[in-house]
């Protein structure tokens, strides 16, 4: 994109960076509306503006074209990301949700793993502008099939505005201390994956590949994670203490990947199944849960979440930008894995569900 767009790779960086900015302003300023006029109405026109979106990044020849290109998608995926998971809670009951909540995330997880490597492909054997038709192609095919599917009505928000909805959803009772722990647990353990395989790199001198395998292993153990839901439920016989646990599994990983001495290679490794399979089994339990105390706000509820997430990202990675040459990756993950000790502190002191 940067030799074909005439740009810095530096430049071509700001479209991520816009994206994500844009989904965490947008989210909960559209959540309430899927709350009043329902999820599907809300969905299909967001897959289809994706679709639209693009589209007009492949078909850009210009990088302030493609930059709006970018930023109208995340606004969509402020939409789309937080409208699916509500549905989900929406549709199965508290006891199913966990199990349904890491299937759908699993997939989101393989999305990771798999679309740069099919855009990586077609980049160097095609060109980089068909991945993106690609993406506008699945969109399109979602929303027909979300066009075509029966979902239950749910009561509708009375809630008129953004800003009201969102104090509707801080005044459940555990929400607000829920979002905190997504911010300081989830997104700081998402922001500190984009940043693996320079952490690897940096510290153990490993190859570009071998840093790239290291990262699909990680996608690999997180959607293992996702599907050893169930039989951790019924191992824990609390939510509570699932999640909990995957907190501290969270923590104690990402300490041996990337502040612990590793003489072996078994050292890492052991440290992102340990870092993933807490990561991957407890954040769809901890989600599904918010999403069912949410009630009628749940679609903002859910948005908010999504939010705190791409925050939780947005400070590891402005954290990384700003002092990764100074204090180094150890610095950069010591400081992530104390807000995940923090986020302990939050969920030990909710009561069980």
């Amino acid at each position: 994109m940067s030799r074909s767009l005439g740009r810095s790779v530096q430049e071509i960086a700001l479209f991520p960076a816009v994206y994500a900015i844009l989904y965490a302003v947008f989210a909960p300023m559209l959540g309430s509306l899927s709350d009043r006029f329902g999820r599907k109405a809300m969905l299909v026109p967001a897959l289809l503006g994706f679709a639209a979106t693009m589209l007009g990044v492949a078909s850009s020849r210009t990088f302030q074209g493609a930059l709006i290109g970018w930023a109208l998608a995340g606004i969509c995926a402020a939409v789309i990301q937080p409208n699916t998971l509500a549905i989900v809670n929406d549709v199965v009951p508290l006891d199913k949700a966990p199990v349904a909540m890491g299937r759908v995330l699993s997939g989101l997880t393989v999305s990771f793993v798999v679309t740069p490597v099919v855009s990586s492909f077609l980049a160097t054997r095609a060109h980089w502008r068909i991945a993106y038709v690609l993406l506008a192609a699945v969109a399109l095919t979602s929303s027909i099939a979300i066009l075509r599917l029966q979902l239950p009505r749910v009561p509708a928000s009375q809630t008129l505005s953004p800003w009201a909805g969102v104090r509707a959803a801080l005044a459940i009772r555990g929400v607000g201390r829920r979002l905190g722990m997504t911010f300081l647990w989830i997104g700081s353990s998402a922001g500190l994956a984009a940043i693996l395989s320079e952490t690897v790199r940096r510290r153990f001198g490993w190859s570009d590949e071998s840093a790239g395998i290291f990262a699909g292993f990680f996608g690999l153990c997180t959607v293992l994670g996702n599907a050893v839901i169930g039989p951790f439920v019924r191992w824990f016989q609390s939510r509570k203490r699932m999640v909990l646990s995957g907190m501290v599994a969270t923590a104690a990983g990402s300490a041996l990947v990337g502040l612990m001495p590793a003489p072996s290679l078994a050292v890492p490794v052991i440290g992102v199944a340990i870092w993933t399979l807490g990561y991957g089994a407890g954040g769809p339990v901890h989600q599904s849960v918010l999403g069912h105390i949410a009630g009628s706000s749940r679609g903002m509820v859910t948005a908010l979440n999504a939010s705190a997430i791409n925050l939780g990202i947005a400070a590891v990675a402005s954290l990384t930008g700003s002092l990764l040459d100074r204090i180094g990756v150890e610095g950069v993950f010591g400081m992530a894995v104390g807000c995940m000790l923090v986020a302990v502190g939050l969920a030990a002191s909710i009561s069980d569900e």
